[in-house]
């Protein structure tokens, strides 16, 4: 039954279902009659109450997202004493933690604590071929992010198995879990224990189930597709400008077939045969966006392509950035770079000072890692170019130059993105330098375009008397990308300052809403266009 917080009084324990995998665990927790919630309150702006409306007896409140800070006030006045979260942003979490909730504020997360946890780690586990598994069952603390392990139950992967079947197990072993602790919890008397460091695995959204055919062999897209099909979205390829969405995946021959690269053998109305130098697989389930068969026109045109590489089914633009410093990808285009891949482009970030840093001491921060991790959201494959920090501006630019050429022949892009020349950091300078330099027109035949972008607590920094002030006439609009870009630069945290020092997660946002009030868009990033041929 539906509920207001006015009638919330006396409830003991709450439960707290955000996104699918809440609601599993909810499930499965109501089928077992060793523990009922006193109060089940469901976090989401699009998930359905699902299995909460169907708790008969148990008041339900549905709460918004951006209601949630009131809402956990509220219910800590009213009397709840604890809560169970599933499936909850982390964000959300810090907040109930930091209420006053006497029994404490759990959660149920998928993966074997300390090693991989957060929203997706389910699915990377089979991406990555794991054997093992599990649930936890841990005791948030007061700053949302940490925690107390309480105790953990192992699942083991088997061949073939699915996003879904491995959900359903980890869902049951969940709830089978907190009944066994639920004694304990009640009385306050839980063994914890401190279990390392809390590895947050990547978030994963829909456009993220792109193939790219050229990173796969058959064993890595069979698991790739397994992981991503139902309950989640699925994976998909590009063709005739569709996006065409894969549930289904079959290995057919585990030895290697007579190709060399990914190739298309076979398209019938049940799917697609794919040969690879490892062996062939069959996808099926397809469908489009809508969730609507594939239209027999777009069946006839892909067996047209039959012997055809994979990796020719859909080209799309190469886009070259050309950053000075890891995290500089992400504050000057990161949003401009998410609406590539989004589009289907191939996007290469060169980073040129990817020798250690001067700025930081040894052991501070994992630059390659955080490189890696924020490629993932940009959605970009990352490549150093092993320059030394803070000394591009010694002696001669022409072994920037040329490592910029060898970049620009072998990849080939239509569209590179790098620093304003005016930028007060002296290798953001050089670098622009260089890239004006390496892709001359008779050195990028296939080159159509060269912008500039800013990067914060630089760009704007350079005094106003040199005469070399951002001069932006490019503006994209980036109100579905922001979100994801922070992702990125939450993974530069060495990186990050507090407000309002530009390269806060702050001003990031308040930089992108000024950029969109000058092109009338919620938000935008600012280029300058330096060349263009048509």
């Amino acid at each position: 039954m539906r509920a207001s917080l006015e009638e919330l009084s006396g409830q003991s324990f709450l439960y707290v279902s955000g996104g699918h995998r809440g609601q599993d665990v909810l499930r499965h927790v109501l089928a077992s009659s060793a523990w009922r919630p006193g109060l089940i309150a469901v976090v989401s702006d699009s998930v359905p109450l699902g299995a909460a409306a169907e708790c008969d007896g148990v008041p339900v409140v549905a709460v918004p997202t951006e209601h949630t800070p009131d809402a956990w006030w509220a219910m800590a006045a009213h009397g709840i004493k604890g809560v169970l979260a599933v499936g909850v942003p982390p964000d959300l979490l810090e907040e109930l933690s930091q209420k006053a909730f006497p029994l404490g504020v759990y959660g149920l997360q998928a993966g074997l604590l300390p090693g991989t946890a957060g929203p997706a780690a389910l699915n990377w586990a089979l991406i990555r071929g794991l054997t093992e598994t599990g649930t936890s069952l841990v005791r948030y603390t007061k700053d949302g992010d940490g925690w107390l392990l309480v105790s953990q139950l192992p699942c083991r992967i088997e061949d073939g198995e699915t996003a879904g079947t491995l959900c359903a197990k980890l869902s049951a072993a969940s709830a089978d879990l907190w009944a066994r602790h639920w004694p304990g919890i009640a009385r306050n008397d839980v063994a914890l224990r401190p279990a390392g460091t809390w590895i947050r695995e990547l978030g994963r959204r829909p456009e993220d189930g792109a193939i790219r055919w050229a990173e796969h062999s058959a064993a890595s897209l069979d698991r790739w597709i397994r992981a991503l099909a139902r309950p989640y979205p699925g994976a998909f390829l590009r063709f005739g400008g569709r996006r065409i969405w894969v549930h289904g995946v079959e290995r057919d021959t585990p030895e290697g077939a007579a190709v060399d690269a990914p190739t298309l053998t076979a398209v019938s109305a049940r799917g697609l045969t794919l040969d690879f130098p490892d062996g062939r697989i069959r996808i099926s389930d397809l469908s489009l966006d809508d969730g609507s068969e594939i239209p027999g026109h777009l069946l006839a045109a892909l067996a047209e392509r039959v012997g055809a590489r994979l990796s020719s089914l859909h080209t799309g633009q190469k886009v070259l950035v050309v950053a000075a410093h890891p995290d500089d990808e992400v504050l000057g285009i990161g949003g401009t770079m998410i609406r590539h891949f989004k589009s289907g482009d191939e996007i290469r970030a060169a980073i040129v000072c990817s020798a250690e840093s001067i700025r930081y001491r040894e052991g501070e921060h994992d630059q390659p890692g955080d490189t890696q991790r924020a490629s993932h959201y940009l959605g970009a494959q990352s490549i150093g170019l092993g320059f030394a920090d803070q000394r591009l501006d010694r002696g001669s630019n022409l072994e920037l130059i040329q490592a910029l050429e060898r970049q620009i022949q072998e990849f080939q892009p239509h569209v590179i993105y790098t620093h304003w020349w005016g930028d007060v950091n002296a290798d953001h300078a050089r670098v622009a330098e260089a890239v004006d330099v390496a892709a001359r027109p008779y050195s990028a035949p296939g080159l159509k375009s060269i912008y500039a972008f800013e990067t914060p607590s630089s760009t704007e920094w350079t005094a106003s008397a040199r005469g070399r002030a951002f001069a932006p006439n490019v503006f994209v609009d980036i109100s579905e990308e922001l979100d994801r870009k922070l992702d990125a630069m939450r993974c530069y945290e060495s990186e990050l300052r507090p407000p309002p020092h530009p390269r806060s997660l702050r001003s990031l946002q308040q930089r992108a809403a000024y950029w969109g009030s000058v092109a009338n868009m919620p938000a935008a990033e600012a280029l300058a266009l330096l060349r263009t041929r048509q």
